[in-house]
């Protein structure tokens, strides 16, 4: 889930954070030189690749100096707005991508297409909008009398899958339809 959408609500989180820390040591010499501390000690073996985790990694580094410096008041509330937080950006996570359906690429598929070369991109484009949530070409080449086209696409459900076969079966004959399905990771 990482895109400009995600960066952004991942803000959001790390304002949160960053007020709340310096809300809890701004009183204290000793609680801001322990944060150096620990903030320098952290140190991660494997790269963190989403700002979403780091900014919980973050707000779990603020409700434990919270907790440690005994500002149990303080962290409750820190801990109730911040969940306010993410549970608003989840729904808003999940309603943009309805909407734009191209904020991940985790979950798209791939067709390959092998078709005659005198066939209209228009008419495969036409097809895929009809049967697909979402689809873009990723490569269109013609060598001779063929043409090749590689289409990300996501699909809902699989007799969907089945629809497109048939009907690029049925309107472009001596056609080839190959489907893979991407992994997750």
């Amino acid at each position: 889930y990482s895109s400009k959408l995600a960066f952004g609500n991942t803000i959001l989180i790390v304002t949160l954070s960053v007020a709340s820390i310096i809300a809890i040591v701004k009183s204290s010499l000793a609680l801001s030189l322990g944060l150096v501390g620990a903030l320098s000690v952290i140190r991660f073996r494997t790269a963190v690749k989403e700002p979403y985790n780091l900014a919980f990694l973050l707000l779990s580094i603020c409700i434990g100096i919270g907790i440690g410096s005994f500002q149990f008041t303080f962290v409750f509330l820190l801990v109730v707005v911040s969940t306010v937080i993410v549970i608003f950006l989840y729904r808003d996570r999940t309603k943009s991508s309805r909407l734009l359906l191209n904020s991940t690429t985790e979950d798209l598929d791939t067709l390959s297409l092998t078709l005659d070369s005198k066939i209209s991109l228009d008419d495969v484009s036409r097809i895929l909008e009809e049967n697909c949530d979402y689809f873009k070409i990723i490569s269109w080449d013609i060598e001779g009398d063929r043409m090749n086209i590689v289409v990300r696409v996501r699909i809902s459900e699989q007799g969907s899958l089945i629809k497109i076969q048939e009907v690029i079966k049925a309107k472009f004959l001596d056609s080839i339809l190959n489907f893979y399905s991407s992994p997750n990771s």
